[in-house]
């Protein structure tokens, strides 16, 4: 079979492989895995004998194990396809610092805060730096590791001598901020367009397009949603509107959140999205009140959240994600594939993708045996290893 082991279910709840530190070698002289885990002050070493074929374990298998040399047991573990698609909850992180804005920045995801602290997610762990202003801040992006920029009333750039404050010449607040690049770079506000080229920033002549609510940025172009002229797109040398063909939409005021992939333009209001293509343009029934923002790896596999209800999309229809319910206002894609989205009131949530995973269920006979059985998370996570899974904390 060969599937491509990605998280684990441990004591029925969905886990990364990597949720206690375990560290595990090849022993294929030996035929199996010899793994090794801290436990207390010690270490004990745990060999379990695997099919040499590990890669393609068969569901259901199961191998005796010894405990420190004094008795056996067995140890029951399956690989299991997803047969869903769409997104589930792997975790909560509760936090109540107030993150309004997420970018992932390398291996990492910056996110800002209320009180204009913009903080880094390494994975396992929220660490806070710096309050870059004590005015109102909007929002942030991140090229690459050690450069951000920050919008709001003011705009503020993270580079080698830390957060400094840059002069736009706007004249008004920043709302929205994205790019492809750290020299292509683009702002947007009420009514106006800036983009930064990596020297300075430069208006881009634009209609009145009120409140600038979704912007998106990607190789192929640049587009925006505003208040009075719902789709707008950069051409030649200013943002020009675009009409939605066939007037699909036109009951909508316009869009709060903007996402695009593989040549699909999406487009979210209040409890639908459009969805255009080279097939046309049609609309579909999201349910996600309040939407705030897209995050997805392609266009078969979205999350939308929203500040009264989150939905996922798994490339036929969208469904609720039950655990994300009120005032969800930020989202974005971390380094594994899996969409981190903020709760100011309650923290984080990781979700992760549906049938581009398997899950690896493991069980032990070691009911009375309570040190083997704090062991199952680890040999959990190395039998993880072994069949090539990503390894995330």
């Amino acid at each position: 079979m060969g599937y491509d082991v990605r998280w684990v279910r441990y004591d029925d709840t969905l886990h990364t492989a990597a949720f206690v530190k375990a560290a595990s070698q090849e022993a294929e002289a030996r035929g199996g895995l010899e793994v090794e885990f801290k436990r207390g002050a010690g270490v004990t070493r745990l060999f379990v004998k695997l099919p040499r074929s590990s890669l393609e374990v068969q569901p259901g298998e199961s191998e005796r194990a010894p405990d420190d040399g004094e008795c056996w047991g067995e140890i029951h573990f399956s690989v299991i396809p997803s047969a869903q698609r769409g997104f589930e909850v792997l975790r909560h992180y509760p936090d109540e610092r107030g993150y309004i804005a997420l970018s992932r920045s390398g291996d990492d995801v910056l996110m800002l805060r209320d009180d204009g602290v913009v903080s880094r997610w390494d994975g396992v762990a929220v660490h806070d730096g710096p309050r870059v202003s004590e005015g109102y801040l909007d929002d942030l992006w991140s090229p690459e590791p050690g450069v951000a920029w920050v919008v709001g009333d003011e705009t503020f750039h993270l580079g080698p001598s830390g957060w400094t404050r840059v002069e736009t010449g706007a004249g008004v607040p920043l709302h929205r901020v994205s790019g492809r690049h750290a020299r292509d770079v683009w702002a947007v506000g009420e009514g106006v367009v800036f983009h930064w080229d990596g020297t300075q920033w430069s208006r881009i002549p634009s209609p009145d397009f009120g409140v600038g609510y979704g912007l998106w940025v990607d190789a192929e172009g640049v587009w925006l949603t505003g208040s009075n002229v719902k789709l707008l797109r950069f051409e030649g040398s200013q943002m020009v509107p675009l009409e939605i063909p066939g007037g699909v939409g036109a009951e909508h005021s316009w869009y709060e959140a903007i996402f695009r992939s593989g040549g699909e333009l999406w487009l979210a209001a209040e409890g639908e999205c459009v969805r255009w293509n080279r097939g046309g343009a049609t609309v579909l029934r999201t349910g996600v009140e309040g939407p705030s923002a897209f995050a997805g790896t392609s266009s078969d596999a979205l999350v939308l959240v929203g500040t009264c209800t989150s939905a996922s999309w798994d490339g036929g229809s969208w469904s609720p994600v039950a655990s994300l319910t009120e005032r969800y206002v930020a989202a974005c894609v971390y380094s594994d594939g899996s969409i981190l989205a903020s709760n100011p009131d309650e923290g984080l949530t990781r979700l992760v993708p549906r049938g581009t995973h398997a899950v690896l269920s493991v069980s032990s006979g070691f009911s009375s045996n309570r040190n083997l059985w704090l062991s199952i998370a680890e040999f959990a996570a190395a039998i993880a290893r072994r069949l090539n899974m990503t390894v995330q904390p």
